[in-house]
Order: C-alpha cells, then structure tokens, then sequence
C-alpha cells in the first residue's frame, strides 16, 4: 500500500497510463537491402556481388523505462513527493533483486499548471499548480522480468510506463556471425556468374560493407493502453542484419 501523499499533493490517477512501447527501440531505413545483388563490368575486367546475412538470436536484456508524474498547489510540494514516490519505486524494484539491475534516473522537469485563460485582453495567465515528472530507466539481464518489473514500479507508486526496449548484452557474436553469413553468400553469388559467363574468378579487389544492425523484434508505434493487473511482455527474437559488397577481379577461361 502507498503512504499517505504530501497535503495538496495527488497521483496521476493509473487510469490514465499509458505505455509508449516505441521508446529506445532501434531506427532503421524502410528500404530493405536486397538479399543478393551483381554488377558485372566487362570493361574492367571486375564483377560486384552483395550478399545479406542474418542471425536472429534470442534477446538476453530488456530496458524499461518508468516515470512519476506528480501535481500539488506548490513546486516544493510536487517535487518532495515526486521524490517520495520516486524511492519507493527504486527501492521496490531493488527488493525484487533481479539479476543484473541497473536504475537510472532521468529526464526530470518541474512546471507550473495554468488555468484556462477565458480570452479576455490583458489576462494574465495563473498559476493554479505545479507538476514533476521524472523518468526511471530500468535494465535488468532477464528479458521474461519485463511485465513483473512493469507491475511492481506500478504498484510502488510509477504511474508512466515510458518505453521498453529488448537486447542483447553482447551484440558482436550474432554481428559477427552475420557478417560470415553475407560474405559466405557473396562469394557463393560470384562463383555461380563466373561459371555462367565462363570467366575465372580471381581474388577481391575491393570490399564493403554496411554496418550490422540489430533490428527490433517488434515495433509499436503507437500507445496503448495499460488495463491488465499482470501484464504479460513476450519476448522475440531480435534479427542481425549484415551487407557486404565485393569485387572480384575476373579474366578469360586459359
């Protein structure tokens, strides 16, 4: 149960939380690389392939982003029990003790509230309350905690849940398998046309490529509301994405 709020103080009531599930999540192009792609230039003697490797492997980390939103008549009030609500959700989430957990605070604001001007000229706008807000980033190494961290912050007195965001603690085994995979597919590509054009495949002249990118298992993006008692997160597979081009220098059957 909640302690008693600071006087004049009030909650955001939980009827109004919203989940904002795009936050931190990964921006990527809408244009996809095509699998496969080649560009045989006689003149030079060279012919370019691109290959697209992917990894997906299972996420082993989730960020939660938690927020209080308090309102009083003054800023000292709303901000001294912005910051009451704030340690109880930290020192909920502690208590839990899942494995790996990082608390971070940030974002804080402090603004006043005015009442609705009526038009009349030379109003003056007045202040009728003050608002804080502070944002809690939540990282914990066990991606199923995702809807029971969300419920204990809830229940300790969060009344935002600001963005959730699954990933992988250590992102350069699955890049690099996506690299070998597009690389692998590449060279496969350039064999298949030097057979087919009859010319032998030499040694690369040139290679590149794009950097590997993880790409969300989902994508919300828009907010939903937040009605169940325990909320249930499932957890996807996050997909590694990997381009290489190369040329490969290519010369007549002897």
């Amino acid at each position: 149960m909640h302690s008693p709020s600071a006087k004049g103080a009030r909650i955001v009531p939980r009827a109004a939380l919203v989940v904002l599930l795009s936050w931190l999540l990964p921006v990527h192009s809408g244009a996809q690389t095509p699998d496969t792609s080649a560009v045989h230039d006689a003149e030079r003697g060279t012919l370019q392939v691109t290959g697209q490797g992917n990894v997906s492997v299972p996420p082993d980390q989730v960020q939660v982003a938690l927020a209080v939103e308090t309102e009083a008549p003054t800023a000292s009030e709303a901000g001294q029990e912005n910051a009451r609500r704030m340690q109880e959700v930290m020192d909920a989430l502690r208590g839990d003790e899942p494995p790996g957990l990082r608390l971070e605070t940030y974002g804080y604001q402090l603004q006043p509230r005015y009442a609705p001007t009526r038009g009349v000229q030379g109003e003056e706008p007045r202040i009728v309350g003050y608002r804080a807000l502070h944002h809690l980033r939540v990282t914990v190494n066990d991606p199923d905690a995702a809807g029971r961290l969300i419920d204990l912050g809830i229940d300790a007195g969060a009344n935002r849940v600001a963005g959730l965001r699954f990933q992988l603690q250590d992102p350069d085994p699955p890049r690099e398998a996506a690299l070998r995979e597009a690389t692998r597919r590449a060279r496969r590509q350039a064999e298949v046309l030097a057979e087919a054009l009859e010319v032998t495949l030499g040694p690369p002249e040139e290679v590149t490529m794009d950097a590997p990118e993880a790409r969300p298992f989902q994508d919300f993006g828009a907010a939903v509301r937040l009605e169940a008692t325990a909320t249930p997160i499932e957890a996807g597979d996050q997909t590694v994405t990997a381009t290489v081009r190369v040329r490969y220098r290519i010369s007549p059957h002897p």
